[in-house]
């Protein structure tokens, strides 16, 4: 049986070998009422967005410093294969970045542009531990997701 997917005719949607599709948001996937893929709404064009790998990193401000990371990070452009961003305030002066990626693959050939953009809000951050230094990175596949 295949899967119950349907598309309208003015919708186009790619799907590579590493799973990244645009999906109308509300498509039906394999006979569930759950959308398509690993699905963020995007909200001017009303489409899901699928990731299978994410990036996070953990950092905490240096006082006085939150504005001026924030106003450099809002200038900073997405690299290829990224599929949206994310910075969460999570306490006082500490904050997590999430990315979205198409694949493993494109989140490392945009590892020299993400040291760039660490490198000019370094100065920024207080030093996490010694181990760590002043960010708290990981990533990995996404293996569930819960629209």
């Amino acid at each position: 049986m295949s899967p119950a997917l349907t598309i309208p005719a003015n919708i186009q949607a790619a799907t590579t070998d590493v799973g990244f599709a645009l999906i109308p948001a509300g498509t039906v996937h394999s006979g569930t009422d759950k959308p398509a893929g690993i699905c963020q709404p995007h909200v001017s064009q009303r489409f899901y967005v699928a990731a299978r790998f994410l990036n996070n990193v953990r950092v905490r401000c240096k006082p006085g410093c939150e504005d001026s990371f924030i106003a450099v990070t809002e200038q900073w452009v997405n690299p290829d294969g990224m599929l949206d961003a994310y910075w969460a305030k999570t306490g006082e002066r500490s904050y997590c970045f999430v990315g979205l990626w198409e694949s493993e693959e494109k989140l490392v050939a945009a590892r020299p542009l993400m040291i760039e953009h660490l490198n000019s809000v370094r100065d920024f951050f207080e030093e996490l531990s010694t181990d760590l230094g002043v960010t708290d990175p990981v990533s990995g596949p996404v293996v569930t997701h819960k629209p």
